[in-house]
């Protein structure tokens, strides 16, 4: 959170356009899931906090809602797009799709420094267990797009990526189910399941220096399915409707964003 925070302070980047710089700092708030579905994202706050004219606030939020993290309901606003329990199934699928084919590139032409990169950003799970429950969410949750970012960037196939962001929204969210609402004193289950974050994404990295394409695609196929096992469990036990939908036209959207226009100061 940290981070986020002292991106905005310090402001663009040299050479950054201001949309760009509106749009990494929302785009960050949404993959740490400080912008939550269901949030407002208003316009006129958000260029006030982030001290930007609304213009490249405007196309920014454009660029997000296009890229399906955001949603413009008539007569009402534009809010962090929420989404369906059958769009996190589809996910998935997708989602298995896309890593195989990364992981198979991967294996035969990703470098060994790139591979260090990998069991470094690994190594950063831990520091979730020590984290409040909130900040441990956000930050397993960037750290786990991260990782796999780095796949994609890393496999030689730029298409791999651009396919792979279209699922982003529904992967972001997916952790408000995968992760439990705990008591704030339950850090033991926290460190535990960080300590399994280390221990798969290690496995991962270590099955792609074997340069054994057929392994590392067993590899991604067991990760994703074992991730979609637990998810139809939510299902199974009741926690999750699979009947359950977006309503875009009532009130369902309307809590007011807090993350830009409360903690950007």
């Amino acid at each position: 959170m940290a981070e986020a925070i002292a991106t905005r302070l310090i402001g663009p980047q040299l050479g950054e356009k201001l949309e760009q710089y509106v749009y990494r700092c929302l785009h960050n708030d949404l993959l740490r899931g400080r912008l939550a579905p269901g949030e407002r994202v208003n316009e006129r706050d958000i260029a006030q906090r982030l001290r930007v004219s609304r213009a490249p606030v405007s196309r920014a939020i454009k660029r997000l809602e296009v890229e399906g993290y955001l949603q413009a309901v008539p007569r009402w606003g534009t809010y962090v797009r929420k989404i369906s329990v059958r769009e996190y199934l589809d996910m998935f699928e997708v989602r298995e799709a896309i890593e195989v084919c990364a992981a198979r590139r991967a294996a035969a032409d990703m470098s060994d420094p790139d591979l260090d990169q990998l069991r470094a950003i690994a190594d950063k799970f831990a520091d979730g267990g020590e984290l409040p429950i909130e900040e441990s969410k956000s930050f397993v949750r960037y750290t786990d797009i991260k990782f796999h970012t780095r796949v994609l960037e890393g496999c030689g196939n730029s298409m791999l990526g651009g396919v792979m962001r279209g699922i982003f929204p529904a992967l972001t969210s997916y952790f408000g189910y995968s992760w439990p609402d705990l008591p704030e004193q339950d850090r033991h289950w926290r460190r535990g399941e960080c300590k399994l974050m280390v221990r798969i994404h290690h496995e991962y990295a270590d099955v792609l220096a074997e340069r054994d394409p057929d392994h590392a695609e067993a590899i991604v196929r067991k990760h994703v399915r074992e991730k979609l096992h637990q998810f139809r469990e939510l299902i199974d036990r009741g926690m999750v409707s699979l009947e359950e939908q977006v309503d875009t036209a009532t009130a369902g959207y309307g809590r007011p964003a807090a993350s830009i226009a409360q903690q950007s100061v």
